[in-house]
């Protein structure tokens, strides 16, 4: 019994019949662009926003040249700082983003398909962030106590106006000059996904020399074209093919059970 043990461990290892799954990678380019108060128009100068989109482009290119990779989405979120009326920063967050989505046509191919836009108007998600990422925020735990309040639901105004009446006025002001220039931007994500191909490696002997044509037809046939599959056959390692059991075997539950799924 034991001897049997031993023996069916060395069948195994002696196998040489494997697959592998379809490889699904993410990748992600990410790029903030900052805008003018008040202004929609794209400027380069403005806190290195060439250099930034360059390097951007040049992320995209390159992942471009890749044939396994592929772009699944295209991701604009556009906001701007809290001063000013509500309406005329909700126009203004919309007009951002689509300033961003010209340039990029200019530049980059996708379909329209894969754009999503967020543009809240007032980016107050990015505020919170500055201002908790912040050691020098005036009376920072009431900022934020405001900043995340419900009592002021969307009215912008409100919420705005109780952070200016907080002491005096010290810590908008602050915020003002230090943290709203950075609220005023559009941040772009292009979302990638990148798919390896799927291979399954078989002992030759097994397959071509204890299969019948029929056999082998199917087998093929269901891997490389059913399965996207690469087939690779390699060498048995001896002269006595002990594994053929095992290939089956593994072929089988690749070829039926949910381990082939994508």
């Amino acid at each position: 019994m034991f001897r049997k043990y031993i023996l069916a461990f060395i069948c195994i290892f002696q196998c040489v019949c494997s697959f592998s799954q379809e490889i699904i990678k993410k990748d992600t380019v990410s790029c903030n662009i900052y805008f003018h108060q008040s202004k929609f128009y794209f400027d380069p100068q403005l806190k290195l926003n060439e250099k930034r989109l360059k390097k951007f482009v040049d992320d995209v290119y390159f992942r471009g040249n890749d044939p396994s990779m592929s772009i699944k989405r295209v991701l604009i979120n556009s906001g701007t700082s809290p001063e000013g009326p509500q309406q005329f920063n909700n126009y203004l967050s919309d007009n951002r983003a689509d300033a961003i989505v010209t340039y990029l046509k200019e530049h980059i191919s996708f379909n329209d398909s894969l754009i999503i836009i967020h543009s809240p108007g007032v980016d107050w998600e990015e505020l919170i962030s500055l201002v908790k990422d912040s050691d020098q925020v005036p009376d920072k735990d009431a900022v934020l106590q405001l900043l995340t309040s419900d009592e002021f639901g969307d009215d912008d105004i409100a919420r705005r106006k109780s952070i200016e009446e907080l002491n005096g006025g010290v810590s908008y002001r602050w915020m003002y000059d230090n943290l709203f220039p950075l609220v005023r931007h559009s941040k772009v994500r292009i979302a990638y996904v990148s798919r390896v191909a799927k291979k399954f490696i078989c002992c030759q002997r097994c397959l071509w020399s204890h299969a019948d044509l029929c056999l082998r037809h199917q087998i093929m046939q269901k891997l490389q074209f059913f399965q996207s599959c690469t087939v690779i056959l390699k060498a048995p390692k001896s002269s006595i093919c002990h594994c053929r059991p095992i290939c089956y075997m593994t072929l089988w539950l690749y070829l039926t059970s949910d381990w082939n799924s994508t």
